[in-house]
């Protein structure tokens, strides 16, 4: 078995014989972090570092471990000094994805069979970049055979670009994925909450004052990212409260945030499963999958965060137990007959 071949990490006859019978597959892609807008204008990268590095943090995490600058991570370097930083580090993530990652995209995507590392970081630049000069967004994905996409968007969003995306007749069909993590994760800052509810409220076209004005909201939205074509939703907690969904509790949530104050531990939690189970119901009528995406600590560097936002590699794997509070949101809305498809992920 050699790096990369067609056998790579497969480890008995049966693995090998399914791979086989699933590689030439067209590919559904129901998670991921797609820029509608970019699909849309068909963006061409111009040159590896902004392809690779300029918004995957994970790539970044992994810069910083090995001590590179942060100036060639998210600063002012030029692109080619960001892109030889990453070519530093990556004979050090050795056993990491990102290694295999990097390698598989190299193959697949540019034809370029070498092992990226300072030496070689000219020649790759040089070849990627002759190859990207030409090549959409769009045609990365069709050379992957991918025919379905589905993106990670907020209810607040307008959904002009997949409008677009729908009414342009690109190869690739692309979707909405609903994702209201915002509702319940900005519990602890309600300056950001109700910035976020400002927000839902001018696409909604409503006022939210209380919770069923937010759950008529949710509902509202959720029925537009349907005729958007969208089939899933998507919901990322460190852990799912062990709570009940009473009602009472999370209309004070509610009432809390939009005066601007942090509600308690237990009306955080009503807030956050009263939503995990509207939402669930409403997927259950609409025959959409729930995806439950469990376990991260977001954002655990308090400087990072301040200075680069979320999203920026600073989060962790949780170790919250998880059995709980997702046997009382599943079995809460099985006895109800509300149950949708369910994919879960833990990190």
């Amino acid at each position: 078995m050699a790096f990369l071949d067609s056998q790579y990490l497969l480890s008995n006859a049966t693995a090998c014989r399914l791979y086989e019978m699933v590689a030439d597959m067209p590919l559904i892609d129901y998670h991921n972090h797609l820029s509608p807008e970019e699909i849309v204008e068909r963006r061409v990268f111009n040159n590896l570092a902004e392809a690779w590095l300029e918004s995957d943090h994970y790539k970044w995490r992994a810069m910083r471990w090995v001590g590179e600058d942060e100036s060639v991570i998210t600063g002012d370097a030029e692109p080619w000094d960001k892109f030889l930083a990453w070519a530093r580090t990556v004979p050090r993530t050795l056993r990491n994805p990102l290694y295999t990652w990097t390698h598989l995209e190299l193959r697949r995507y540019f034809g370029i069979n070498l092992l990226l590392n300072e030496q070689t970081a000219r020649e790759i630049w040089d070849e990627a970049n002759r190859q990207l000069s030409t090549m959409t967004c769009v045609e990365m994905m069709t050379r992957f055979r991918v025919v379905l996409a589905g993106t990670t968007d907020d209810p607040a969003d307008d959904l002009e670009h997949h409008s677009r995306i729908a009414q342009s007749g690109t190869p690739v069909r692309v979707v909405p994925t609903f994702r209201p993590d915002r509702c319940y994760n900005l519990q602890h800052d309600p300056t950001a909450w109700n910035t976020w509810v400002g927000r839902l409220e001018t696409v909604s076209g409503g006022t939210i004052t209380q919770l069923d004005d937010l759950l008529s909201a949710l509902a509202q939205r959720h029925q537009c990212f349907v005729e958007h074509g969208a089939r899933a939703s998507d919901h990322s907690l460190a852990a799912i409260p062990d709570a009940r969904p009473d009602h009472v509790l999370a209309a004070e949530a509610v009432t809390y945030l939009k005066r601007g104050d942090i509600p308690s531990v237990e009306a955080r939690d009503a807030l956050t499963m009263v939503i995990l189970h509207h939402v669930g119901r409403l997927n259950h009528a609409t025959d959409w999958a729930m995806q439950l995406h469990l376990g991260p600590l977001r954002n655990t560097n308090t400087s990072l965060y301040e200075n680069f936002g979320p999203d920026a590699g600073a989060d962790s794997m949780g170790d919250e137990r998880q059995g709980l509070g997702l046997r009382r949101l599943l079995d809460g809305l099985n006895q109800a007959g509300h149950l949708p498809r369910v994919i879960l992920y833990n990190v």
